[in-house]
């Protein structure tokens, strides 16, 4: 954007399409270069369109602030650099059972390429998982509030495509295990 905060990127070697969303009117610039190991000097075709809306997809830059986030609706996301923080969050006007459900762009058993955490509105981590596939997590949210979705790049591997969470809360007085312990 005109502040220079990334609002999504990519790495390819091939033709891709891609879809972001941004939270205000104004100037936004695309950059295209080369890696440091490779470089085609062949020429290239780039095309940006518009059209409005952003429902469905996160805003950055949202690493220090959340996206408010509707139950059991998904939303786009994107961690576009190994620094990136998308932060999420969830009003619970009820005890409630909350359900994380995070559609991951790999499909990797063995290879972690983000990090999901579920947190309180004091900051206690009430649940969280390191993956490269598709993942649900569960917790209680014993007190009404709100409650925050974090997503990060793995601690060793990064992937730039596009995930999708779904954040649930259904009343329920069941209480699953959750941190702190």
């Amino acid at each position: 954007d005109g502040s220079g905060n990334v609002i999504d990127s990519h790495e390819t070697g091939q033709d891709i399409s891609f879809q972001a969303a941004v939270s205000a009117a104004g100037s936004y610039y695309l950059n295209v270069d080369s890696t440091d190991y490779y470089y085609n000097s062949g020429q290239y075709t780039l095309t940006a369109t518009t059209s409005e809306g952003t429902s469905g997809f996160e805003l950055e830059p949202n690493d220090y602030f959340a996206n408010a986030i509707a139950s059991g609706t998904a939303i786009r996301g994107q961690v576009a650099t190994a620094e990136d923080v998308d932060w999420f969050a969830l009003n619970v006007t009820e005890v409630s059972a909350l359900s994380v459900s995070f559609d991951a762009p790999t499909s990797s058993s063995y290879t972690d390429y983000f990090h999901v955490w579920l947190f309180d509105e004091s900051g206690n981590l009430l649940a969280s998982q390191a993956t490269g596939q598709d993942i649900t997590l569960n917790a209680s949210a014993p007190v009404a509030g709100n409650y925050y979705v974090a997503v990060t790049a793995g601690d060793y591997f990064h992937d730039t495509g596009q995930y999708a969470l779904t954040v649930t809360s259904s009343a329920s007085a069941v209480a699953y295990e959750s941190e702190t312990n």
